[in-house]
């Protein structure tokens, strides 16, 4: 997992380095399906059961961090390229349990808003998933990264903060009750969740409840049998 220097000085470096990465991932990257993959399980609340290529995707709420980790989990199993912007150590631990390959990823410490934008264009230069907060960013730079995104047919996913982004989609994952705990007794061993997607890309907001269960530092993910889906525009969201 390469780890990039984000020193005011070391920008140029940081380009340089993307260069060289992107001239060795470029054939996968531009063999250009129209979307990036998606566990299958994520893929019903998608308008196009996929990450689509050039979009800006913000994950918000308390597990903000955990959705973002869960849409890039089948890309990067698939071969695709990754990069994370100030994910400690920790969360990258986090992003090895939810399948993430690391050796595919590139890891940037988190870096002053001023910094942000020209490190962000030179990701979307050599990979297909960046991964970032975007507090503090511009709307004219906010623009200028999107058009570059689009260009090379990056994602962009931005955790908690937008700044100046009009995110195409937004996505927010909420806990709803843990299992495998009794009354003073048993162990954490899944939990269910509630994932909402809404956008300008789509009509009505669709959601989806899913298990997420963890096991020798695996994570995977089932759908339940209680799943909402995207109505028709007539109707209002019901669940199955």
């Amino acid at each position: 997992m390469p780890d990039l220097p984000v020193d005011t000085a070391d920008i140029a470096r940081l380009q340089a380095s993307l260069s060289g990465l992107a001239t060795r991932v470029r054939p996968l990257s531009l063999a250009r399906d129209r979307v990036l993959a998606l566990h299958p399980a994520l893929a019903p609340a998608f308008p196009e059961g996929g990450l689509r290529r050039g979009s800006v995707i913000a994950c918000t709420g308390q597990g903000a961090w955990s959705t973002a980790l869960a849409l890039t989990t089948a890309a990067s199993q698939a071969g695709s390229w990754s990069a994370v912007v100030g994910l400690g150590a920790i969360g990258l631990s986090a992003a090895e349990e939810w399948g993430i390959a690391l050796d595919r990823m590139v890891a940037v410490p988190a870096v002053p808003a001023a910094q942000l934008p020209t490190v962000l264009a030179a990701l979307v230069d050599g990979v297909d998933l960046v991964i970032a907060d975007g507090a503090g960013i511009r709307s004219g730079d906010a623009r200028r990264v999107s058009a570059r995104l689009a260009q090379r047919g990056g994602v962009l996913v931005l955790v908690d903060r937008i700044g100046g982004f009009s995110p195409d989609l937004t996505c927010e994952m909420h806990t709803e009750a843990w299992q495998g705990i009794g009354d003073g007794f048993g162990r954490l061993v899944a939990r269910r969740v509630c994932l909402s997607v809404s956008g300008r890309r789509m009509g009505r907001e669709r959601r989806l409840h899913l298990v997420v269960t963890g096991a020798d530092h695996q994570v995977t993910m089932a759908e339940t049998r209680h799943r909402v889906v995207a109505p028709a525009a007539s109707s209002a969201v019901i669940a199955v």
